[in-house]
């Protein structure tokens, strides 16, 4: 849409609950998402999704009795994975990495919001996961101990974290509460919008594209405002609190966009009245983009945002809701792909060294040399990225990692002096048992 008689024709559609038309090339089921969001999810450093699935059809379909395929892991043993990865995407993207809105200034056919199937899995995971080891009173993580399966306020797979009872009362509901997260990020995004094209009738000129190219496109310099602004209404919203577990809605909150940092400290998720603010910001955005030097559309609109909250009421009819996912999304929600490597900005560099042990069965291996060269390699270029198993923590923590299909790698870590050493290495019955990993870890 390009000019403003347009826009008075969907906002008319709009509140008749008729925003798509006939003639319109709406997405169905099975259809590959619009470039707009395969292009997003590329810019973000994923692959992108190739069929949607609308809202009302999506399940989760959690069956945790299943086994994994080739090339997948369990999501609850591969947590850490997990959380480095959805830290790494927050850091640079805030919600945006795992959300898409597609406006309809600029498709009205395909406008809605568009939710990654992973994004609700990763994150559903890690809310459960989460809630096991925030106090349930104080609403804090807690900090390391040999009691609480975390180590610098990060997760820990392995049996002490699976064995902890979670806050919610089952996996669906934290699933529940990741999707309410998402889709009312990109629900303030769309009332943003609503706002801007009220505007725009107002002073009969166009102010979203220039708005949408400054502020919400993946590499829009000032990128973070919208973030940060949408991120607070989250924090408000009503909905979202109420499908959190009880005492736990900020703290969950807080940790799952802790990553992110917001342009100015009065934006943060703990400022007072930062939606407030900064949606006043946003909408003195909105306007200043006007080409008039006089600009008559009534401010006091932006008191109002949003519009509505009633997101279900609003679906099908007047913005439609998809979950995207490629073709080789695990179909159990229990189990992904092994996430790809989205390097973190702060993302730690250990020093490593081996022990006598292990230099001297080095030495007397050059079969696996090679193996082990590559997989000391792997960590020293991302540590926390690796596939760790059996953790165990503690003031001299050590972890496991595979080198070959029956061989196995012992470290021990040192967070405080940030390094590692080469324990052992050998077969994967015998081995990490003998360092205190049982063998149920294996």
């Amino acid at each position: 849409m390009n000019n403003v008689p347009d826009i008075q024709k969907f906002l008319r559609r709009y509140h008749e609950r008729q925003s798509y038309v006939a003639s319109q090339n709406v997405p169905s089921e099975g259809d590959r998402p619009v470039a707009t969001v395969r292009d997003t999810q590329r810019a973000t450093g994923q692959d992108p999704d190739e069929h949607v699935i609308p809202a009302p059809a999506y399940e989760y379909r959690l069956n945790t009795d299943a086994s994994p395929s080739a090339n997948e892991i369990r999501i609850d043993k591969n947590i850490h994975l997990i959380e480095r990865y959805w830290d790494a995407l927050v850091n640079q993207y805030g919600l945006d990495g795992l959300v898409t809105y597609v406006p309809f200034h600029e498709d009205p056919g395909a406008y809605g919001i568009y939710i990654s199937q992973r994004g609700i899995r990763y994150l559903g995971h890690l809310l459960y996961n989460w809630s096991k080891v925030f106090g349930p009173a104080s609403g804090t993580l807690p900090t390391t101990s040999p009691e609480t399966p975390v180590q610098d306020s990060y997760l820990i797979a392995g049996s002490r974290l699976r064995n902890k009872s979670a806050a919610f009362d089952s996996l669906e509901d934290a699933f529940d509460f990741a999707y309410e997260i998402l889709r009312r990020y990109a629900w303030f995004h769309h009332q943003t919008e609503l706002l801007a094209s009220y505007l725009e009738d107002a002073q009969s000129e166009l102010c979203y594209p220039s708005y949408q190219q400054h502020y919400r496109e993946t590499a829009a310099p000032e990128a973070d405002l919208s973030q940060a602004v949408g991120h607070l209404y989250v924090a408000s919203s009503r909905a979202c609190q109420n499908a959190a577990p009880t005492e736990l809605f900020q703290p969950l909150l807080e940790r799952a966009l802790r990553a992110f940092e917001p342009p100015t400290d009065e934006l943060s998720l703990t400022a007072s009245d930062g939606f407030e603010q900064g949606r006043r910001e946003l909408s003195q955005r909105l306007r200043d983009e006007f080409r008039s030097t006089t600009v008559s559309a009534p401010i006091e609109l932006s008191n109002r945002l949003p519009f509505s909250t009633n997101i279900d009421r609003a679906i099908p009819d007047q913005i439609a809701i998809y979950i995207t996912r490629r073709e080789s999304d695990p179909d159990d929600g229990s189990f992904a792909n092994r996430p790809g490597v989205i390097s973190l900005s702060n993302q730690t560099t250990y020093a490593i060294e081996e022990s006598s042990t292990y230099e001297k069965k080095y030495n007397n291996s050059p079969e696996l040399q090679d193996r082990l060269d590559n997989r000391v390699e792997q960590i020293r270029e991302s540590f926390e990225t690796q596939d760790w198993k059996g953790v165990a923590d503690g003031p001299d923590e050590k972890r496991y990692i595979d080198v070959t299909g029956s061989v196995r790698l012992v470290v021990s870590v040192d967070e405080d002096e940030q390094s590692i050493e080469l324990l052992d290495f050998g077969d994967r019955m015998k081995i990490p048992p003998k360092y205190g990993l049982h063998k149920s870890q294996n």
